[in-house]
């Protein structure tokens, strides 16, 4: 069974803060059961989820991850890298966090992504590597 873990990223403070419990987008729930606020006057990001995915050096894989993979196409491998995100049904590889299509191939599941490689790789997250999914890079 999948554990339900959650993260906030501070950007006052530039860490990310973890529980499995969470009140709604902007309120977390720590393990000692208090409740610290992640909204506008903190400067923190929404909540993440974990996917319930590990990349290959067993790191938790949470949303808002940026992430390395490859796509094997019979003769040619193609080699992309995205955010993750939660589309609300899934969790998926768009090349932008706001854009899910890369031309018109769309966005790539995550799981299936995770099933055909096995050198998936968390390569920074959204918040602190932004410049990792720019246009050329």
């Amino acid at each position: 069974m999948t554990p339900i873990k959650f993260r906030a990223y501070d950007f006052g403070t530039g860490k990310f803060y973890f529980s499995n419990r969470v009140y709604d987008d902007h309120y977390f729930m720590f393990h000692d059961d208090t409740l610290n606020c992640f909204g506008e006057d903190y400067k923190c990001s929404p909540v993440e989820m974990f996917t319930g995915f590990l990349d290959e050096d067993e790191t938790e894989i949470y949303a808002g991850d940026i992430i390395s993979f490859r796509v094997d196409c019979f003769v040619v491998d193609w080699q992309y890298r995205g955010c993750v995100v939660f589309t609300g049904q899934r969790f998926q590889l768009w090349n932008k966090p706001d854009n899910e299509y890369y031309g018109s191939d769309g966005g790539f599941d995550l799981d299936w992504i995770c099933y055909q490689d096995d050198t998936l790789k968390i390569v920074g997250n959204i918040h602190q590597n932004p410049e990792l999914i720019e246009e050329g890079k």
